[in-house]
This record gives structure tokens, C-alpha cells and sequence, in this order.
């Protein structure tokens, strides 16, 4: 039995790889790849925003997000030029950012009125 697959909005069990329905999905190993793309980097990042999205910001969600990315982008020129911070102390700053852009993205903004109401 296959196990990397989801249903579509019209009930239709899709391949997470390709998007095709099951019955016309040509992926080989597909488990494997689908096991592989979440324990590796990109699926592990994904986690660790997930798992730190508890306790959404509820205001000044664009203003801390535009600060996070500024203050990414100060830790990447450091850590490129001196090594300083380190890779982990930018991933972690990363996956802040990632946290407010994902509650942007899903929540919107009152101060903005995103979405559009």
C-alpha cells in the first residue's frame, strides 16, 4: 500500500511527488523519495517552524518580520566574512523569520487588513 499520497479537493487520491492521480503516477520508489525530501534539510527546516508556531505574534506581525529578515541578512555577511555567529545561531534566526512569514502568509495582519475583509 502506497503512503505518500493525499486527497484532492475533489476526493482523488494524488501522488505527493508528482501530483498525479494514483492510477496514472509513474513515480519510482516513491516512499523513499517522499521519506527522503521530509528527513532532509528542507523538511527538517519546515519542522522546526512548525513546531515553534504555538503561540502566533497576533500584532506587528510585517514590522518583526521585516526586523527578522534584516537582522538574517546582518548574521549571513557576518557569518560568510568572520564565521561568526555560527550556522547554527543563523538557522535558528532563519526559522524565526520563516515562523513570522508563515503566520503572515495564514493569519493576515489587522493593521493592514490582510486578508481583505
Amino acid at each position: 500500500m502506497r503512503t505518500c499520497s493525499y486527497m484532492d479537493p475533489r476526493q482523488r487520491e494524488r501522488c505527493t511527488e508528482c501530483g498525479m492521480t494514483v492510477d496514472l503516477c509513474q513515480c519510482v520508489e516513491v516512499d523513499d523519495r517522499a521519506h527522503d525530501r521530509v528527513t532532509g534539510d528542507h523538511g527538517r527546516f519546515l519542522r522546526e517552524v512548525w513546531n515553534q508556531i504555538g503561540n502566533p505574534p497576533q500584532h506587528d506581525v510585517l514590522e518583526r518580520l521585516l526586523n527578522q529578515l534584516g537582522k538574517c541578512a546582518l548574521m549571513l555577511v557576518e557569518n560568510r566574512e568572520h564565521a561568526t555567529p555560527s550556522d547554527s545561531e543563523v538557522r535558528q534566526e532563519l526559522v524565526k523569520a520563516g515562523v513570522l512569514l508563515t503566520v503572515l502568509a495564514a493569519d493576515g495582519t489587522a493593521e493592514y487588513t490582510y486578508p481583505s475583509t
